[in-house]
């Protein structure tokens, strides 16, 4: 088999990816919003060219390059914040001179609802900072609202079309709202299956963990006590790996714990369970499998163990061994009992000279 490189990586790596993985969601959904402000915006500009108002017009101009330049800045990870900060001021402006100019008639001051859901989404924001975020949104649409009635708009448009504009408005606001919360629940749900993911399996080997595999034979033991089907556990552990780590680094113990895992997982059946039990241990739940099969299962992990070979930084060529306890669940016992057994069988076999499989005697 072909030496393999380990390369040096923390073993915490993936509770980071997961993290950033949240706030590059929010990014995403961020990003998504300036091009749709953009676009919308757009359409302002030629219905305010349709109908006359040079100012709006001009606005709009102005609100479709801060867009473009929102856009590059989010490139950035410096320029995200100001960039998100400047499109927020611009929304808040653009629905305070719109119904200034229009009056609250024309629905701009809804516009100020799109932006609730953002005040509790952004990741970075704390209790405090969403409460001052509502508390102003607040007071602006209800202060345009007000402003509105006690001063004529700057531009008298007829009825007909403060209806149009009014529905419009109402609508963006309704479709931005839906796209939010569902783009939000979406993001919502994927993290929790990741937590549930991570809950379940091993950062560095990307097995499941003890725990998971320990709650998956409890169901399978309760499952086969009533009816007449195997169980057999495999209890696998590297053969003298501290003293690898010692000598060439935990970076490289890791990488080779990640490999052996993955090789392992190749050689199971379709219904047949790996997990990392614990530093160079692993678990092999075997369904279905008496202990001829289970030895079989056993020997062929070891031989592929041991047919591994990897390159450390200096060039040297080395490989590992592991020794291997089989044992086979009785019908009247508990998991943990059949995992002390298949242990007391691998504590044999490092005795009786390791890299082989050992048969835990009945008791």
């Amino acid at each position: 088999m072909a030496a393999s490189t380990p390369t040096k990586r923390p073993s915490d790596s993936l509770p980071i990816t997961r993290f950033t993985s949240v706030v590059v969601r929010f990014r995403r959904l961020a990003t998504t919003g300036l091009i749709t402000a953009m676009v919308v915006h757009l359409i302002f500009l030629v219905l305010f060219w349709l109908l006359d108002i040079w100012l709006l017009m001009a606005f709009n101009i102005f609100s479709v390059l801060l867009y473009g330049l929102c856009l590059i800045g989010m490139r950035f990870p410096a320029l995200r914040p100001m960039s998100l900060v400047l499109a927020w001021l611009e929304i808040i402006a653009h629905a305070g001179i719109s119904t200034l100019a229009l009056g609250a008639a024309s629905g701009f001051h809804y516009l100020l609802l799109a932006l609730v859901p953002l005040v509790y989404i952004d990741p970075r924001g704390d209790v405090l900072t969403r409460l001052t975020g509502l508390l102003i949104l607040t007071g602006l649409f209800v202060g345009l609202d007000l402003i509105s009635t006690l001063h004529d708009p700057w531009f008298l448009l007829r009825e007909e079309t403060l209806l149009w504009l009014r529905m419009g408005n109402g609508i963006i606001c309704f479709i931005g709202l839906g796209t939010v919360i569902n783009v939000y629940a979406r993001s919502s749900r994927q993290s929790e299956r990741d937590l549930r993911s991570m809950a379940s399996t091993d950062l560095l080997t990307g097995l499941r963990n003890r725990r998971s595999l320990t709650d998956e034979a409890l169901l399978l033991v309760a499952e086969r006590r009533s009816v007449n089907h195997h169980l057999a556990v495999v209890l696998v552990d590297l053969d003298h790996f501290k003293q690898l780590n010692d000598r060439y680094g935990h970076a490289f113990g890791d990488q080779v714990l990640a490999d052996t895992a993955r090789l392992m997982n190749r050689t199971m059946r379709p219904g047949d369970s790996l997990a990392r039990w614990g530093g160079e241990e692993f678990l092999i739940l075997l369904t279905d499998a008496d202990l001829d099969r289970a030895i079989c299962v056993a020997e062929r992990v070891r031989e592929s163990i041991a047919a591994q070979t990897f390159r450390s930084d200096e060039g040297e060529s080395l490989s590992i061994t592991a020794t291997l306890g089989v044992t086979e669940w009785r019908g009247n016992e508990e998991f943990e009992v059949c995992v002390s057994r298949a242990d007391d069988a691998l504590y044999l076999g490092k005795q009786n000279g390791r890299d082989r499989v050992e048969v835990a005697k009945p008791r």
